[in-house]
């Protein structure tokens, strides 16, 4: 959430609120996974060169607000509970600990990887005057060569122990080395041209990890599991501009497929990809987004097309549910819907806002019952949105 202007944050300690932190600029705050810690830093952040300012973390239970100077907030990461919050200044590492910067590792270029959600907890990096080595650091100081020929890092899945590089093998081409928990699951060669960076994507409970080389306009995927581990398999070929999509977190069974977004040579349009299978041709140009859910007894995606909308801003969306081979529009010209999508039950008693007229700034509400899509009232402004799973709260 972010809030602009002026942020004053209590705690309620002995039945009394007590203000913590007061700033008047454009902030954002973050809230630990466990609720508990609240990180305030400045939200004005101009990537690409250091920017120092003042970070605050803030103990809610405990009412305290610890205060770090000349963090550069444009080269800042963060674990999801706060146990780790690191920054890169000077050629340097650092970490937020007991009120002070602590330095972790010195003269090295900006690190590859994210330091504080690698599964391991260390950071991947060349030396300043090493540029074509590739070294993993630990939180203790300890330091150890990957690589003397390294050329480019690819980012891997925050969740898994896999580590993905290319460089240059004894005759001077590029190769594709890929790790996991430490030993090597492959080398592969005429993967990557000379200006190319690759693109990975790991499903959720997925046996393959899938990474997309621009240059080369194709998708491979490399077994982690099973007789077929280590072996790498050609996926699609001629696509361009690439991005895999959300699989459901609750799965019970075992993502096999890559669902992702794609540009064929020739069409202006995404097209929308299961694996090597087009499931829809034309998704439009403004980024329309996917959703694949499997729950151990059926198997659907639902997703949006934006070919009606005339500018990135523009809000007429068209949704459908493909299933067993067959697509099914469910709802057109949509301005927005009631809360988050819901995959989990096939957009089942969800409300949408149709058909909006921006001159008017109001719109048709409509819900989905039944496999079928009702007009509920005329004139709707809006959704007021709160904490549940269900929306339906509207205001006119």
């Amino acid at each position: 959430m972010r809030i602009t202007r002026f942020l004053c944050y209590f705690s309620l300690k002995k039945g009394k609120s007590i203000s913590l932190f007061k700033e008047k600029e454009e902030v954002e705050y973050i809230l630990s996974e466990a609720q508990d810690k609240l990180l305030i830093i400045p939200d004005s952040r101009n990537y690409g060169k250091e920017d120092l300012a003042n970070v605050y973390l803030i103990d809610i239970y405990k009412g305290t607000n610890t205060v770090y100077s000349d963090v550069n907030i444009n080269s800042f990461d963060y674990s999801y509970d706060f146990d780790k919050i690191c920054y890169f200044k000077n050629n340097t590492v650092y970490q937020l600990k007991d009120g002070n910067s602590k330095v972790i590792v010195k003269g090295i270029e900006k690190p590859y990887n994210y330091i504080t959600f690698a599964s391991d907890k260390v950071i991947y990096a060349s030396k300043t005057n090493e540029p074509t080595s590739l070294y993993r650091f630990d939180f203790n100081g300890n330091e150890e060569l990957v690589s003397d020929t390294f050329v480019d890092f690819v980012e891997f899945n925050i969740e898994e122990d896999l580590l993905a590089y290319t460089e240059k093998n004894s005759e001077g081409e590029n190769i594709l080395k890929i790790k996991q928990n430490g030993k090597i699951l492959g080398e592969y060669e005429d993967i990557q041209g000379n200006r190319d960076k690759l693109n990975e994507a790991l499903p959720s409970k997925s046996k393959y990890w899938y990474f997309f080389s621009e240059e080369n306009k194709k998708l491979w995927k490399v077994a982690l599991e099973g007789g077929k581990k280590g072996r790498i398999e050609l996926v699609n070929e001629n696509i361009t501009d690439f991005s895999d999509f959300t699989y459901s977190q609750h799965s019970k069974a075992e993502n096999d497929s890559l669902l992702y977004r794609a540009k064929i040579d020739g069409n202006d349009y995404y097209s929308l990809f299961l694996d090597g299978n087009i499931i829809n041709k034309n998704i439009g140009k403004y980024y329309p987004s996917a959703h694949l859910e499997n729950n151990g007894t059926e198997s659907y995606i639902i997703y949006n097309d934006t070919l009606s909308q005339t500018s990135y801003e523009d809000d007429n969306d068209t949704y459908h549910i493909w299933e067993n081979g067959k697509d099914t529009v469910i709802v057109k010209n949509i301005k927005d819907y009631s809360g988050y999508t819901p995959y989990v039950n096939k957009f089942e008693k969800t409300y949408f806002l149709t058909d909006y007229d921006e001159s008017k700034g109001t719109g048709t509400l409509k819900q989905y019952l039944n496999g079928e899509l009702k007009d509920i009232d005329s004139d709707v402004k809006g959704f007021v949105k709160n904490n549940t799973i269900s929306f339906s709260t509207i205001f006119r």
